[in-house]
């Protein structure tokens, strides 16, 4: 069995120091009972600043904010039960 995509916009980021925006991880179907639990890490931890990731229950998407730290280049890797993870690079000048 292949895993599902999951689908994280924007595929980039590229921010300054102290500078917000958002995420946006799309399931492709509605999450169950009790949500779907996304796992966000960076190799660059000082330099992304955010909450734990939950898509709640009945919904295929959520969005949530994310601040830059740091500066540094490296990458997010996100990975929930069943998807395939998705990198996105992540520079923060």
């Amino acid at each position: 069995i292949d895993d599902a995509a999951m689908v994280v916009t924007p595929s980039f980021l590229e921010l300054r120091s102290g500078e917000t925006t958002k995420l946006t991880f799309n399931i492709g179907s509605r999450a169950p009972a009790g949500g779907c639990v996304i796992d966000v890490k960076t190799n660059i931890p000082s330099s992304l600043i955010m909450d734990d990731v939950v898509v709640p229950a009945g919904r295929s998407s959520v969005t949530v904010p994310v601040k830059a730290g740091a500066t540094g280049n490296g990458f997010i890797y996100i990975n929930g039960f069943g998807f395939k993870e998705v990198v996105i690079p992540l520079n923060v000048r």
